[in-house]
């Protein structure tokens, strides 16, 4: 075992990704990017929002990686995604619901 790989704060926490998702003709980096909105998706409801920075840091990409695989999952039927407002109207983050 690589005793070199860093482990977060999950220690040693999974991801179960449906078959379907896996034979999408996605990138990898969507794939990876669906794994970590899955990671932090509620099991019952299917929703999260954790910002674009949180899920870019985790999936070991850039923001703008992040976009375009969002934009890719969500035209896959993998996940939708809607912009969040706060009270006073402004854009805040994204509510991602995982498709499974």
């Amino acid at each position: 075992m690589n005793n070199n790989i860093r482990r977060g704060s999950s220690g040693d926490a999974f991801v179960i990704v449906p078959e379907w998702v896996l034979m999408l003709p996605i990138s990898a980096t969507s794939l990876r990017v669906y794994c970590v909105i899955r990671k932090h998706a509620d099991a019952r409801t299917g929703q999260c929002f954790p910002t674009r920075r949180t899920v870019a840091i985790k999936a070991r990409c850039s923001v703008v990686s992040v976009d375009r695989s969002v934009k890719e999952l969500v035209a896959s039927g993998a996940i939708r995604s809607e912009r969040r407002k706060n009270k006073a109207g402004d854009w805040t983050s994204n509510l991602f619901t995982v498709l499974s």
